[in-house]
């Protein structure tokens, strides 16, 4: 099992468990052209052609895969990509 510091705010909490012990990764990745040559960290903030093709592959990926389940997920954004990590795991 995998600790998770508590978020800001969170002072009730001494940390979130999640268990990502037999999840496997997926990567979704999308390059930024240079009119979107940056973008927050946050899937909201990136521009809006780069959440259609993440959102397009996140469903091509759950059709072709309905006995797994998404039990987390990460977001990053560096100069140049944005990148959606998936841990999921059989249901």
């Amino acid at each position: 099992m995998s600790a998770c510091p508590a978020p800001r705010g969170a002072s009730w909490i001494d940390h979130l468990s999640i268990d990502l012990d037999d999840c496997q990764l997926l990567e979704i990745s999308v390059g930024l052209v240079e009119e979107y040559e940056t973008a927050g960290h946050r899937f909201e903030t990136w521009p809006a052609p780069v959440r259609v093709v993440i959102e397009r592959e996140l469903a091509r990926w759950t059709e072709r895969n309905p006995d797994r389940v998404i039990r987390a997920f990460t977001t990053a954004a560096t100069k140049g990509a944005c990148f959606l990590a998936l841990h999921h795991a059989k249901k």
